[in-house]
């Protein structure tokens, strides 16, 4: 028995924040081969459809109502999947809105493709179009609903998840995999192989570090797995996911937590001093702050946690209420010393052009010709948990 994924590219559910913001799933998408079901049909397979992919995969015909639109999913599932499917929708639960780290995605999508509100049912034709119906949550809820009981009646094994359907589509997948052959998962969405190969789908993301970063750095280092076990661990404390979660991003970014004042916020500064006298540079490639990487962690903590069924409060885990929804907990510190964000930097060749303009030679200076620089400062330009050297020879 294996497992095949019929996979497409999707957004990854994100948030922007210092060092940490929405990514892609499209980058551990490309290190797959996918799969056609077509390739294999005749044998003893089984099928399990992300009922959000098949929403927006079934093409609605005009001038046709709501009832022979469920007609067509029904056929869609039969021709392409056989009788031995199964469909797991993601449930909308009203009375969780505000508590939910899913909430906010959902409000943003909303505010994207805003659409009014349809009463229907089943003989009611839709005079707008597919996209601006589903667009509108509660439109969504009740064609669900009514796809749903039309699916059963055909014999057609329907789920519904509390909130999120990934992990009920997983379990639905692994729960027959001794009655079939094949076990099929089909849908738009990378966590689905993320889930079965017992990883985690963070709520945020590093800029121009994916997940194929995070594998690749796991597979040459295979002792790093001991130290991330404690994501997996329901009696962790917050210090240590945190340290953990550090620990690991300060190898990701190619430090050492072993060299004496090393943390995020010395390596951040290091590599900034360094790409900063280069003509380009992206800040964004910086490694996030010890603050923001404590957030990351904590809630990329509570998400495999949900995933292993043990509910943690969010509130404890790198979110914070809102008046609507639950929002990313952000860096409560600043994301560099105000000192450092209004220096400059020369790279004179005579005489210190910052010396002549009044001010004075920083980190980032290149002067002097190598000789030391007098024109300096004592003044440590980063926090004080941070050692710095005070004397800079050019």
């Amino acid at each position: 028995m294996f497992f095949t994924f019929e996979l497409s590219p999707f957004p990854l559910s994100l948030f922007n924040e210092e060092g940490i913001r929405k990514g892609t799933k499209s980058s551990l998408f490309s290190a797959f081969t996918l799969s056609k079901i077509d390739a294999v049909q005749g044998k003893n397979n089984f099928v399990v459809v992300d009922g959000g992919h098949l929403l927006h995969k079934v093409v609605w015909q005009r001038n046709v109502n709501f009832g022979d639109i469920a007609k067509s999913y029904l056929t869609y599932l039969q021709t392409h999947y056989g009788s031995n499917v199964a469909v797991v929708f993601d449930g909308y639960p009203s009375d969780v809105n505000g508590k939910s780290t899913k909430s906010a995605e959902r409000i943003r999508r909303a505010n994207l493709h805003s659409s009014h509100e349809i009463i229907f049912n089943e003989a009611t034709c839709p005079e707008i179009s597919q996209e601006q119906f589903l667009a509108n949550e509660r439109n969504k809820v009740r064609f669900i609903d009514l796809l749903k009981k039309f699916l059963q009646k055909a014999n057609v094994t329907v789920k519904q998840a509390v909130e999120d359907a990934d992990v009920l589509i997983v379990e639905t997948a692994v729960s027959v995999k001794s009655q079939y052959d094949n076990i099929f998962v089909v849908g738009e969405n990378i966590d689905f192989s993320v889930l079965l190969t017992v990883g985690c789908n963070t709520t945020s993301a590093l800029f121009g570090l994916g997940k194929t970063k995070f594998c690749s750095l796991l597979e040459k280092n295979r002792h790093f797995e001991e130290k991330i076990q404690v994501f997996f661990n329901s009696e962790a404390t917050i210090d240590q996911v945190a340290k953990a979660g550090e620990t690991f991003l300060i190898h990701l970014y190619g430090g050492n937590p072993r060299t004496s004042a090393c943390d995020l916020n010395h390596l951040r500064y290091t590599l900034f001093t360094q790409s900063a006298t280069k003509a380009r540079s992206t800040l964004a490639r910086l490694p996030p702050t010890v603050d923001a990487a404590r957030f990351h962690a904590l809630r990329s903590y509570l998400q495999t946690q949900k995933w292993l069924g043990h509910e943690k409060n969010p509130f404890e885990w790198g979110w914070i209420p809102t008046r609507f929804c639950l929002s990313p907990r952000k860096i409560e510190r600043d994301a560099a010393p105000e000192s450092l964000l209004k220096i400059i930097s020369c790279n004179c060749k005579n005489a210190c052009g910052c010396q002549k303009a009044g001010l004075i030679c920083s980190y980032l200076c290149n002067c002097s010709l190598g000789e030391a620089c007098e024109n300096v400062s004592d003044i440590n330009l980063l926090e004080d948990s941070i050692e710095m050297k005070t004397t800079r020879h050019r």
